[in-house]
């Protein structure tokens, strides 16, 4: 597996930029800092090492802890502690 990409798949990617370039500075107008002094390609590059996540966190952790106190929990914690 190779980490560059093809010449032809840079221009593409470049032409997307172009064409979408209001939109990512209106989606990102938060980081413009990040644009004006990376550049939209580094800045977008950046940003994609974020996810918004998936799946729905507090129903997810309620089911996973429904059945521990609070006892039990600090009790793990502690063995996990303890094998360091």
């Amino acid at each position: 597996m190779t980490d560059s990409i093809s010449q032809e798949q840079a221009k593409a990617m470049l032409r997307w930029l172009n064409q979408n370039r209001q939109r990512i500075l209106d989606l990102y107008k938060d980081q413009y800092i990040a644009y004006n002094e990376k550049g939209i390609a580094d800045t977008i590059r950046f940003l994609n090492q974020f996810s918004s996540g998936y799946g729905n966190y507090t129903k997810e952790r309620v089911a996973m802890f429904q059945d521990l106190t609070l006892d039990d929990i600090l009790k793990e914690m502690d063995q996990e502690l303890d094998k360091d």
